[in-house]
């Protein structure tokens, strides 16, 4: 009967030990993802904050685009483009939408951003 009451004793002892350790990690495991992805912005990131840094072309394309009313992907049925927003070396430019369509067709070098309806 000693037996049994020490096989039961330890058992029991074991089970919150256990409990213990299957909670630990379910709760580290839900914060897993958040970790790997401060990990990686940290590893591929020379500076410790969390801004992401955005070439100035980039910014001025975005700039263009609101301004003269561009899409990236077409504008409504009826409109005739104006212009282009189009990417030489490493600026953004407003160009007219005859060069900016040639940049598309690899007429002209350069890489057609979007086509604006103003």
């Amino acid at each position: 009967m000693s037996s049994l009451i020490t096989a039961t004793s330890s058992t029991a002892r074991g089970l919150p030990r256990f409990a213990l350790l299957a909670a630990l990690l379910v709760v580290g495991s839900l914060g897993l993802p958040n970790r790997f992805a401060q990990i990686g912005s940290l590893s591929s990131s020379p500076h410790r904050h969390h801004h992401v840094h955005t070439p100035a072309w980039l910014d001025r394309a975005a700039r263009l685009d609101v301004r003269y009313g561009c899409s990236h992907s077409g504008l409504a049925p009826g409109v005739i483009p104006a212009h282009a927003v189009v990417k030489v070396g490493r600026r953004a430019r407003l160009t007219s939408f005859d060069e900016g369509w040639a940049m598309h067709l690899h007429q002209r070098p350069g890489t057609l951003i979007s086509v604006c309806a103003r």
